[in-house]
């Protein structure tokens, strides 16, 4: 085995106080061991006042505490395990070796999730690197520390390295929290003012100067949208598991580095991503689709303002032709009605169709005033004058002033 397939980490992060949903969990330590043929966690767990209980990954047990197997609530796909509280009881001690889940397309990879309400501790290997999203919900504090060897890692918080290991920390606010460590290199540059990371697997080459090039370009066009980067620094992973973009992470496969114009796209929808997923929230699961479709429309539109008119059209002839295909079928269904896109066609529905929708409201209010409402929420989100759960309705809010959309939304049934 190569030593760079096992990683003990060290947890230790908490939940901040919100209306809704209720604070389940006050704190968790403990520690993940990964190995080739699992990953073993043992924590520690203190919930406040009033807990009733908590999920976690069926494969743990809590000797303190009853527990039985149920349906998972949020996918009704997976049959996660509920641990009874007593009213008397504030801590719990948790173990067990994590059971894989199917992924969300069916097939099924080495993907284990401990759950414990809003904490999620799931961990996905390929062979040559590790990717562990640890957290998932905002937390006040995130402490990791990695020790590991001939690793290179990136992460959603910032990253410093103190005797021999990796540090991750991270107060206030803090969004969900992923880790990708491979066996490779690790690059620093400074970029119109940002700094930013590349760590790159083994035998993955990308053009230094080509990605500090399509960095640049997506910073200035944002700031030229009147946005402020949201992070001083950016960490870039590329490795074979990559294709996610979590607060400052951008994980990206190799193929979406074979080229200036894939890189630019990928980077560029990468960059709204930050905003929509990491500072924004959607309200509802009813609006999570815009999680998928307001970064999709942002980018296209944006190809536009960098003057690639060529990629833009055929870029927005695949959308309207996939949107409409869909709308024809008796099989329609709007992506308000998909909380979790467990198929092609949900998926499909939450990018193309969601997608075209944006761009059709935007035609009938003016492009400029659609982009212009969706960097208003981003802004204010960003500098925190605005809740950061935000749903169609806010969007519709901001551009009826500049004409009335809904005849669009009830075309696509999403009112």
């Amino acid at each position: 085995m190569r030593i760079f397939r096992k990683i003990a980490i060290k947890i230790r992060g908490g939940i901040p106080v919100k209306q809704c949903p209720p604070r389940i969990v006050e704190s968790v330590e403990g520690s993940l061991k990964l190995s080739r043929q699992s990953l073993e966690a043992s924590l520690s767990l203190e919930m406040p006042p009033g807990s009733r209980g908590f999920w976690i990954n069926p494969g743990m047990s809590c000797r303190e505490l009853r527990s039985e197997l149920r349906i998972d609530p949020d996918t009704r796909l997976y049959r996660a395990r509920w641990v009874f509280v007593e009213e008397e009881v504030a801590k719990a001690e948790l173990s067990g070796t994590l059971i894989p889940f199917a992924g969300p397309w069916g097939f099924r990879e080495r993907c284990a999730v401990l759950r414990c309400s809003l904490l999620w501790y799931p961990a996905v290997c390929s062979e040559c690197s590790i990717v562990i999203p640890l957290m998932i919900g905002l937390h006040r504090m995130v402490r990791l520390e990695l020790w590991c060897r001939d690793l290179e890692v990136a992460s959603s918080v910032f990253v410093s390295r103190e005797a021999g290991h990796y540090v991750l920390d991270a107060v206030g606010s803090v969004p969900p929290v992923d880790v990708v460590g491979v066996d490779g290199s690790c690059r620093e540059y400074s970029v119109s003012g940002v700094g930013l990371r590349l760590v790159a697997e083994k035998g993955i080459d990308i053009d230094p100067v080509l990605l500090r090039e399509v960095a640049r370009a997506c910073i200035e066009l944002v700031k030229g949208l009147g946005l402020e980067v949201p992070y001083r620094s950016i960490d870039i992973a590329v490795h074979e598991s990559g294709g996610f973009t979590n607060a400052r992470l951008l994980s990206l496969n190799p193929s979406s580095a074979r080229s200036r114009t894939s890189l630019l796209i990928t980077v560029l929808r990468g960059f709204f991503r930050m905003w929509w997923g990491s500072i924004i929230r959607p309200r509802e699961p009813s609006d999570a689709w815009l999680f998928e479709a307001v970064p999709e429309y942002l980018t296209t539109v944006s190809l536009l303002k960098l003057g690639l008119s060529e990629l833009y059209q055929a870029r927005l002839n695949k959308v309207f032709s996939e949107a409409f295909k869909q709308l024809a079928s008796p099989f329609y269904i709007p992506p308000s009605s998909i909380a979790l896109p467990l198929t092609k066609r949900g998926l499909n529905s939450w990018r193309f169709v969601g997608e075209a929708v944006l761009h059709m409201v935007g035609t009938s209010v003016g492009t400029n005033n659609m982009i212009e409402a969706l960097v208003k929420i981003m802004r204010e989100c960003q500098v925190g004058s605005r809740k950061p759960w935000v749903s169609l309705g806010d969007i519709v809010k901001e551009v009826q002033s500049f004409g009335d959309p809904t005849p669009i939304l009830r075309r696509f049934k999403l009112v």
